[in-house]
């Protein structure tokens, strides 16, 4: 596919101070998508706002963000947003969800998300790669990202394929149809804001979690790795394609 166009359905806005600290999503995203070395011309579409692309065919191919929100909440955007994947997907474009997006694509296409069992997830976590997909190169048998979440994928709509576990999330990637794609975990963020985030969860998530989240973040992660995974997916490149 010759992806030029890429819209970024932005699910949330990042709370003050820490906007203007670290950015908001359209920044996150430019840069992620610029670890590729790749341009791209980056539309991006506040649907927390109402703010949705004309068309399906407005963008080759779409990238759904992370929220505070979760996806069960009975909000006019959020049943919005899930008609309007199921009319990219008929439309046969791709589409990447990433933490709230990735649980949106599970529930919008028949699988469920919910408040987890295992309680919040926060700080570097590592997965294990179940599958190696034809665009996922280079290939690697682990990846470790940041995560930012209380809800998961407990159910995987019917069809689609787990690519990666983690001993905190069953279901921290998955494949729909070749044409939808799940991360649970934030390729996006960068260790700072990461940081933040998990420290702002004192008083909502237990201290023990937020201090061993807090103690892993000398570690690397592979966002940059994620993010070539993540175009070459939206390309819906193969070998025989490159």
């Amino acid at each position: 596919m010759n992806l030029q166009r890429i819209g970024i359905l932005v699910c949330d806005e990042v709370a003050e101070p820490l906007g203007t600290r670290h950015g908001q999503y359209a920044d996150m995203f430019t840069q992620l998508l610029g670890t590729t070395g790749e341009q791209f011309d980056v539309q991006f579409f506040r649907v927390y706002a109402d703010e949705f692309p004309p068309a399906v065919d407005s963008c080759d191919a779409y990238i759904v963000s992370g929220s505070r929100r979760s996806v069960y909440e009975d909000l006019p955007w959020i049943h919005k947003l899930g008609a309007f994947l199921r009319a990219v997907h008929a439309a046969r474009r791709r589409t990447v969800g990433i933490c709230f997006g990735h649980q949106l694509i599970g529930q919008a296409f028949g699988g469920r998300a919910e408040k987890a069992s295992q309680g919040w997830g926060l700080g570097r976590h590592q997965a294990e790669v179940l599958a190696n997909e034809p665009w996922m190169q280079p290939a690697a048998s682990t990846y470790a990202l940041y995560a930012v979440h209380q809800d998961q994928v407990t159910a995987l709509p019917p069809g689609a394929r787990r690519l990666a576990t983690s001993a905190h999330c069953e279901n921290a990637m998955f494949v729909l149809d070749d044409l939808l794609l799940g991360v649970q975990a934030h390729p996006e963020f960068g260790r700072d804001y990461a940081r933040a985030i998990t420290e702002n969860k004192r008083g909502i998530a237990p201290d023990s979690v937020i201090d061993t989240a807090l103690s892993g973040f000398s570690e690397t992660v592979d966002a940059s790795l994620i993010a070539h995974w993540i175009v070459s997916f939206l390309r819906g490149e193969t070998p025989a394609t490159r």
